[in-house]
Parts: C-alpha cells; sequence; structure tokens
C-alpha cells in the first residue's frame, strides 16, 4: 500500500478545484439546472390552479392530465444529470492531470470527454442498478434501513474511483467498475479514509451553503401559520400560497446550486487526486 497524502489530497481539491476557476462550468449548470426545475415548479402551480377542477374529477383524467408533468421533469433530470456527468469528466481530466504535473485546458479536456460520455453514463446506470438491487434489503424487518445504510457506504467506496479509472485510465465502463472494486479490495482502509473525509468536508459544507433556504422554510411556515382558517380550506388557495411564497426561495435555491456545484467539484477533485496519486504515481 502506498503512502497516501490525505491533507494535502482533501486541501487540493478544496482551495485548487473546489475554490478556483475550474468550478465555473459546474456552477454555471447547477444555476442553469436550478433556474429550469424551479421555472418549471412555478407553471406547474400555475396549471393545477387553473385546472383544479378539472384534474381532480377522476384518477383518470388526473393521471392524464399530470403525466406530461411528470415526463418533463424526468427528461430534464436526465438531461442535466448527463451534462453533469460531462462536466465531471472534464474536470477529472483536468485535475488528474493537473496532480501529476501536467496542464490540460478546458477545451482539450472537453474534447477529450466527448469521447468517454457513453462510459460515463453506463458506468452511472450499472451503479445506479446495483444500487437499488442490493437497496431491497431495506424491506428486512427492524434492521432493513440499517443493513441499506451499510451497503449504500460499501458501494460508494468499492466504486469511489471507477470514473477517474474511465477518464483518466482511460477504460470502459465494466472495465472501470471491475478495477475500482479490485482497488478497493486492496486499499479498504485507504479508500475509506479519503472517502470519510470528503464526506465529512461535503456535509459541513452542504450545511453551510443550506443556512438560507433553511430561513427561507422558517418564513414561509410563519407566513401560512399566519394565514386564517378559510385560506386553508380549498386546495386552490393553498397552491396559490405556494406560488406567491416563490420568490423567497429562488435566492437560497441559487445559493444551494452554488454550494451543491462546489461540493461537486470538490468530491471528483478529491477522487482525481487520489487516483492520481494512488494508481497513477505506482503505475508509472
Amino acid at each position: 500500500m502506498s503512502e497516501i497524502s490525505y491533507g494535502d489530497i482533501i486541501t487540493n481539491a478544496l482551495k485548487k478545484d473546489a475554490f478556483s476557476k475550474r468550478s465555473l462550468p459546474m456552477i454555471g449548470l447547477s444555476i442553469l439546472g436550478a433556474l429550469i426545475i424551479t421555472s418549471v415548479w412555478f407553471f406547474f402551480l400555475e396549471y393545477l390552479i387553473e385546472n383544479f377542477r378539472v384534474i381532480t374529477m377522476s384518477p383518470q383524467i388526473m393521471l392524464l392530465e399530470l403525466l406530461p408533468w411528470g415526463l418533463l421533469i424526468f427528461l430534464l433530470i436526465i438531461i442535466l444529470s448527463v451534462l453533469e456527468l460531462f462536466v465531471e469528466g472534464i474536470i477529472i481530466k483536468q485535475v488528474g492531470e493537473d496532480a501529476i504535473g501536467k496542464q490540460v485546458s478546458l477545451m482539450d479536456a472537453l474534447d477529450f470527454t466527448k469521447g468517454k460520455i457513453l462510459s460515463l453514463v453506463g458506468a452511472t446506470l450499472l451503479i445506479v442498478f446495483v444500487s437499488f438491487f442490493f437497496g431491497l434489503v431495506s424491506i428486512v424487518p427492524y434492521v432493513g434501513s440499517v443493513l441499506n445504510f451499510i451497503v449504500s457506504i460499501l458501494i460508494a467506496l468499492a466504486v469511489f474511483v471507477t470514473y477517474p479509472y474511465i477518464i483518466l485510465g482511460e477504460n470502459g465502463a465494466i472495465d472501470s467498475i471491475s478495477a475500482s472494486i479490485h482497488h478497493f479490495m486492496e486499499n479498504k482502509s485507504q479508500v475509506f479514509i479519503v472517502w470519510l473525509l470528503s464526506t465529512v468536508v461535503s456535509l459541513i459544507a452542504i450545511l453551510i451553503f443550506a443556512v438560507p433556504f433553511v430561513i427561507a422554510i422558517i418564513l414561509f411556515v410563519s407566513q401560512t401559520i399566519g394565514l386564517s382558517p378559510p385560506d386553508l380550506l380549498f386546495p386552490p388557495d393553498i397552491l396559490s400560497h405556494v406560488r406567491a411564497s416563490m420568490p423567497i426561495f429562488l435566492i437560497p435555491i441559487l445559493i444551494l446550486a452554488v454550494g451543491g456545484a462546489l461540493i461537486t467539484v470538490f468530491q471528483y477533485g478529491v477522487m482525481a487526486r487520489y487516483y492520481a496519486e494512488a494508481i497513477l504515481e505506482n503505475n508509472t
């Protein structure tokens, strides 16, 4: 097992990756995604308010009316997720090369990642499928939630360097997952320490960025409590109240989106720098 500079990995992932120009594409994508989803939610509320009586006439009508909105949101999530994978691939390429003393421009990293997007998507789908399959342990009586939590952590550890293997090791999806699992089995404590440090820092950061959103929720609840009972008797009135309160949430949502982007860049920076130090340097 090679000696790993855990402090340097975390520090550099924060200073050189998360809080640098390298994070700007992810921040832009996160803000765009937040604005799109918020806009769709606003128009969905408008639609519900205007057509509430028609929609609630029967379960069949409700399904037909709401299905297009569900498909739209699902499609947007898929598109944004693929774009996020693309940006993550760019980040890993730049960070990984930087960690071993090479410089890769944004355009070169972008051009390189285009050829890897199918492998990134394929690996993600496989990981999601495996996580869902093993997540079925949650149905076990009494201890299901605990088992699911443990299994989720083990899967996260096992696939920790899957994406760096795809981008920096230039492997396919299945080979990268296999190589990541093999690396974890041989370096359990090493991978766990890096993952734990990354997770703790990410949780602290997300709590900080979530403060404005929590304040917005408190303001919303206080406004709702201040409404007179007749205003809350009818669902359209409740929906109108939610719609009118959306401006309160806009800035906090954008702050949370920026925080999420910085944390994502940090996490993939940690993965790439760990891969460069623990795997690339050992192979050269």
